[in-house]
């Protein structure tokens, strides 16, 4: 496997997959005034591909954020650890994701606005 295919699948860390055409295509694009989701519009290419142009993901990141991984051996391909009992650990689950310190009060409260109004 090359090392471009090789970026483009692989999960860990966060900042992959890395479809390195793609990036090419979209700074290529971007030197002429234009983006890959405009020409998708152009010629009516479909609406999915066109929302991830506007959003900026690949395929591959589209594919890993919709699909819920439940499997621990992917899961730890995901985190890039050995054992999921190690998350439970602050510093290494801040590590394996790349949050700092002040984004993970962000994430454990996200979405809990709603809660509040549901008990209302």
């Amino acid at each position: 496997m090359d090392c471009m295919q090789s970026l483009a699948t692989v999960t860990y860390p966060f900042n992959l997959p890395f479809n390195f055409l793609l990036e090419q295509i979209r700074s290529y694009l971007g030197h002429l005034k234009t983006d890959l989701a405009t020409i998708y519009e152009t010629f009516g290419v479909n609406e999915l591909a066109i929302a991830r142009e506007y959003i900026g993901l690949s395929l591959e990141e589209y594919n890993l954020v919709i699909n819920s991984q439940t499997n621990e051996e992917e899961l730890k391909k995901i985190y890039g650890i050995g054992d999921l009992k190690s998350l439970n650990n602050v510093e290494t689950f801040l590590a394996q994701t790349g949050l700092s310190r002040t984004e993970l009060p962000e994430l454990l409260e996200q979405n809990r606005e709603h809660l509040k109004f549901a008990k209302i």
